[in-house]
């Protein structure tokens, strides 16, 4: 009977272990395409292959009955502003690149339950496609904010959610008020 119950321990334990590696595989996967994504980004605005941005945003104080999806803020925004040409050469186009390089991506291991309040979509010089959209929570907590690439959650890191307030907040809310 022991040796029964050894062999039934020692195969939830394997069994576990597995889904254990699963989920740290799933984890790495999840960072690894979302930095693979920016890394590519951040060599497009470098060759001018990115022809515009568009920055969607919401008021992070407004308050909602519900957390502010990605998809509903694709609808529902105070603000958006598009970058028709972005120049290659220009201080924006460098500091944002800047801003990716120097952003660390984090596995977000929880359920979604935050809200958007910003996005950024970027698009391609040739055929208009959008290259890459990223989403970012209205707020962040010692540099590290929500969002969401391509439907994919993870924390950033400092570079662009820094980027993107310091460039466009302060006018947004001038505007908005």
């Amino acid at each position: 009977m022991n040796t029964k119950r050894l062999l039934f321990n020692a195969s939830l334990i394997v069994v576990m272990a597995c889904q254990f590696m699963q989920i740290a595989e799933g984890k790495d996967l999840t960072v690894s395409v979302v930095s693979t994504k920016l890394e590519a980004l951040s060599k497009q605005l470098s060759s001018g292959e990115v022809a515009s941005v568009e920055i969607v945003w919401m008021d992070p104080t407004a308050v909602m009955s519900i957390p502010l999806s990605p998809e509903s803020l694709d609808v529902s925004y105070d603000l958006k502003l598009k970058i028709e040409k972005l120049p290659i050469r220009s201080k924006l186009t460098r500091e944002l690149i800047q801003a990716i390089k120097n952003t660390a991506i984090v596995h977000y291991d929880k359920k979604w339950e935050e809200d958007v309040r910003w996005r950024v979509k970027f698009f391609a010089q040739n055929d208009d496609h959008t290259i890459v959209t990223l989403y970012f929570s209205g707020g962040s907590y010692k540099g590290v904010s929500l969002g969401v690439v391509d439907g994919n959650v993870v924390y950033f890191k400092n570079g662009l959610y820094r980027w993107l307030t310091s460039n466009f907040l302060s006018s947004f809310n001038h505007i908005s008020r």
